[in-house]
């Protein structure tokens, strides 16, 4: 496996953070200057005149207009607290410096606090990077794609809508050369509608976006943005295009069971792609996943011998409800659906059955009573073949 750049990126480290932020002093200043970059300007009436005294050891400014007082900490996180603020700073420091997260019990080891107030520094400072990060805008060239977070437990549910598998958008804001600048992960189904939910949320209309091909990211076009759709096609070359370089490497840096989902044909009830599994397996097999779903109900059974030569330490995800009829399929259709899977692809290949893509256009009853028969098939199927 190639080496992960993000994990190499230079960073603030602990003796350079010590050096700009080791001070009450230093850290005062630091908020003021983030406050008021131009010099203070009044939080009430926006006046520039002022004054200023201390008080309990704190600086504060007194409006020449209004008489209103303020210090830096007024209207902030940190306002009537107790702790310093390098306490602070370095509680910041600690969440936004480690990989994978830092727990309430350790950040209290960290900056010598009691468990209660690690706790609420640690959910007041994650609160303001939510709002902070929540009215960006990606804009310029934009990567996106999508993927799954989440893993397998014995006795959960398989397929789409497990609870512990979340589909999810990610994209990446990048320079022209293709260098990551910042990243948007938006919890949410692949379908237009929820593309374009996004796109008018977290892009720009003035972003370039860049994507494969699955067809729910033309979406992005209804908000004015520009949209590059770029079919990979198979071969172990299409997961090192350039293209895609920095949406890899940051979904390269999730951690969780890696999955990739392959919409091939189901688009709005139409068959948008033709040809043969043949071709995509060299592509499959150059992924670095944990198991594939693919759309499968409205295919021919034979068509699935092909997926013998997926690596074997990939699990497959197969679709086993047609979103094509409405008509709804027994518990008995399900299960033959999976027994000739298993057949066709090799014992245990199958890991988990799902509705094709674009289950969302059925009525809810249809949708409800297709769900009920994909479960009862399922446990028929598993109490046929237990051992």
């Amino acid at each position: 496996m190639t080496m992960n750049r993000v994990q190499f990126q230079h960073g603030l480290s602990m003796a350079e953070f010590l050096d700009r932020y080791g001070s009450e002093e230093q850290c005062e200043a630091a908020l003021v200057a983030s406050r008021w970059p131009s010099g203070f300007r009044c939080p009430v009436c926006g006046h520039a005149q002022h004054t200023a005294f201390m008080r309990a050891g704190r600086r504060y400014w007194q409006c020449g207009a209004c008489r209103h007082q303020s210090s830096s900490i007024s209207g902030t996180i940190f306002e009537s607290t107790k702790l310093a603020l390098r306490r602070w700073f370095l509680a910041m420091h600690l969440l936004t410096q480690a990989k994978n997260n830092v727990s309430t019990l350790e950040l209290k080891r960290h900056l010598g606090v009691c468990y209660k107030t690690a706790w609420l520094m640690k959910h007041k400072l994650m609160e303001v990077m939510r709002l902070r990060e929540d009215s960006r805008q990606l804009e310029g060239r934009v990567e996106i794609d999508d993927a799954y977070l989440g893993g397998e437990h014995p006795e959960g549910k398989r397929g789409r809508g497990s609870e512990n598998k979340v589909a999810f958008i990610a994209a990446v804001q990048t320079t022209d050369q293709g260098q990551a600048q910042y990243a948007c992960f938006s919890r949410q189904a692949f379908t237009t509608e929820a593309v374009a939910i996004f796109a008018a949320k977290s892009l720009a209309t003035s972003a370039q976006v860049v994507s494969d091909g699955l067809w729910c990211f033309g979406a992005v076009k209804i908000i004015g943005a520009e949209h590059e759709r770029i079919v990979t096609g198979g071969g172990p070359h299409s997961v090192k295009l350039p293209q895609f370089k920095a949406i890899n490497t940051v979904l390269d840096a999730v951690t969780g069971i890696a999955a990739v989902h392959l919409c091939f044909g189901n688009y709005g009830g139409q068959s948008i792609q033709r040809g043969t599994w043949a071709k995509l397996i060299d592509y499959l097999n150059a992924l670095h996943v944990d198991h594939i779903v693919m759309e499968t109900a409205h295919r021919p059974t034979a068509e699935l011998k092909v997926f013998r030569d997926i690596r074997p330490e990939i699990g497959m995800g197969l679709g086993v409800v047609d979103i094509k009829r409405t008509e709804v399929e027994s518990a008995d259709d399900i299960a033959r659906a999976i027994e000739r899977a298993d057949t066709a692809i090799g014992p245990g290949r199958v890991k988990y059955i799902h509705p094709d893509c674009g289950f969302w256009m059925l009525k809810r009853p249809i949708a409800d009573a297709k769900i009920r028969a994909l479960v009862e098939g399922r446990d028929l199927y598993e109490g046929h073949h237990k051992t």
